[in-house]
């Protein structure tokens, strides 16, 4: 039977809520084999992380917590894999869990649920932060 583990998704404006801090604890205390995948785009909603956290990103979380963890640039499909595909290997092979921070570039704050995006938003069109241009080369024709 192949060796199994979990895998969570989260950004890191819910980082700061109750429930992340107890879910990393139960998965240390009991080598629960999980990886813990934090989208870090610098904002939670509307709040700017350096109004959020004192700490240098959501990784040193992991790692408070005994657990392996990575920060990885989001914009790098590669690494982000890479990032992953070790996180399981130490998941599965050793059971316990690793944190792994992906930081994401973002121009500001996003729009709040209440409001509506201006027209201009809506263009669709990638900007020179944008992470398709750069994954183009690995494109197969």
């Amino acid at each position: 039977m192949q060796a199994r583990c979990a895998i969570t998704y989260f950004g890191e404006g819910c980082a700061s809520e109750g429930d992340i801090p107890s879910a990393l604890n139960i998965a240390a205390v009991h080598g629960c084999p999980t990886i813990f995948f934090c989208r870090n785009n610098g904002y939670a909603i509307s709040t700017h992380t350096d109004d959020q956290y004192a700490s240098d990103g959501v990784a040193p979380r992991g790692v408070a917590y005994g657990m392996p963890s990575i920060r990885v640039d989001g914009n790098d499909l590669l690494a982000v894999y890479s990032a992953t595909a070790s996180a399981r290997r130490i998941a599965v092979e050793e059971g316990m869990p690793t944190m792994i921070e992906v930081r994401i570039a973002c121009a500001g704050p996003r729009v709040p649920r209440t409001r509506k995006r201006p027209a201009s938003d809506a263009t669709g069109a990638p900007t020179a932060g944008d992470d398709l241009p750069r994954q183009r080369p690995l494109h197969f024709r």
